[in-house]
């Protein structure tokens, strides 16, 4: 018997992205959270996982997520990774400009 809506197939069970294990039984997901004031979905293990806080309208990212993060697994354990923050103004000039200063100083 497959577990978690799990489909048998030639005697294996083939599990959601949400479920691993021969029964699909082990949960392959890091629960929806909160971190660091940014909240987060439920995300697959091996999937990064974007914040339901966005850019505020006006700014040069306006509607795209401020933080994003990945859900790892770790010892057994599915969580989130540390997160990655962008700026709501940033640019592409921007973010050359900066990797030009840091990496090939004058």
């Amino acid at each position: 018997m497959c577990d978690n809506g799990g489909l048998l197939q030639d005697g294996v069970c083939l599990c959601p992205d949400e479920w691993t294990g021969v029964t699909c039984s082990i949960g392959n997901v890091c629960k929806k959270t909160v971190l660091d004031d940014f909240e987060f979905q439920q995300t697959v293990i091996g999937w990064s996982a974007y914040s339901s806080e966005t850019c505020p309208s006006g700014t040069t990212n306006a509607g795209i997520s401020i933080a994003s993060t990945r859900c790892l697994d770790k010892g057994g354990l599915p969580v989130f990774d540390r997160i990655q923050k962008i700026g709501c103004q940033i640019t592409l000039e921007g973010i050359q400009v900066n990797f030009i200063t840091l990496y090939f100083p004058s």
